[in-house]
């Protein structure tokens, strides 16, 4: 399938030669070694690999983490890696969508009289790079949720704290677009700060409904709240403590109190009577 995966990456960059002049751009790519055209095929495999594989990488990471978990929160296995399967694919076509448009802002700054020629390997490693880093920030709710669910952080904290969020994604946004455009870092950027936003609501929906044995950091950080029980049987051992202590010293009355410290006797300054 190797003809029809290069044929469905190169459409891109094919329609935005036929749309533009004839001069912007060469919708022909070239190799510029004799090891190129096999590297290419590798590359192209593995990222086909990795996609189809999907599903089977979220499911055994998901089985990683299912020890530590109750046997409610065992039950969020399927959505879990489906939703993440489901939002990778959104942020992958996403990326094949507006790869389109970053190119044209990459040739645009390089010039009128430079002629555009690439080759197959490094055409296939960017879009490729930016199916991948499009599918991994769509996946940022998977993770903001299961933070809130297993009492990591609260709703009302990830709130609290947007600005700082809305920086962190704006940073990972031009670290992982391979291309580093402004086009592309707005195409990831703007969806990711969506989704934050949306994965607190959702995460507040359920955080409120979980039931008492939600889960180990839910009970922890359940446990930390003082009860009415708790209180009364503060206020029990504090008073058996007054009591030890009140009948302790009722006991050790008997025993003689200690001398009093001996003043020195100084001389009397008064004058002497005549």
């Amino acid at each position: 399938f190797y003809d029809q995966v290069h044929e469905f990456l190169l459409q891109p960059y094919v329609d935005l030669c036929e749309r533009k002049s004839e001069n912007f751009c060469d919708p022909e790519l070239f190799n510029f070694s004799p090891t190129e055209g096999l590297a290419t095929r590798v590359r192209v495999g593995l990222y086909g690999g990795i996609v189809v594989a999907l599903p089977v990488l979220l499911w055994q990471a998901w089985r990683f983490i299912v020890p530590a978990l109750n046997q409610k929160e065992k039950k969020w296995a399927i959505p879990v890696v489906l939703i993440s399967v489901a939002l990778f694919l959104a942020g992958g076509a996403l990326a094949y969508f507006t790869v389109g448009q970053a190119l044209e802002f990459l040739i645009g700054w390089s010039g009128a009289n430079v002629n555009q020629v690439y080759s197959v390997q490094s055409y296939v490693s960017l879009i490729g790079l930016m199916i991948f880093a499009f599918g991994l920030g769509f996946m940022l709710p998977v993770f903001v949720f299961g933070a809130q669910a297993f009492g990591v952080v609260t709703p009302r904290r990830l709130l609290k704290s947007w600005r700082i969020a809305l920086v962190v994604i704006a940073v990972i946004s031009a670290v992982i677009t391979p291309s580093g455009d402004p086009v592309t870092m707005a195409m990831l950027g703007i969806p990711m700060m969506v989704l934050y936003f949306l994965a607190i609501l959702l995460g507040w929906l359920v955080v409120r409904r979980l039931p008492v044995d939600a889960g180990p950091a839910v009970r922890t950080a359940r446990s930390c709240v003082p009860t009415s029980s708790s209180a009364t049987r503060f206020r029990s051992t504090d008073s058996r403590t007054s009591r030890s202590t009140h009948s302790i010293g009722a006991s050790t009355s008997w025993l003689p109190s200690p001398p009093a410290a001996a003043r020195p006797s100084w001389p009397s300054t008064a004058s002497p009577q005549r």
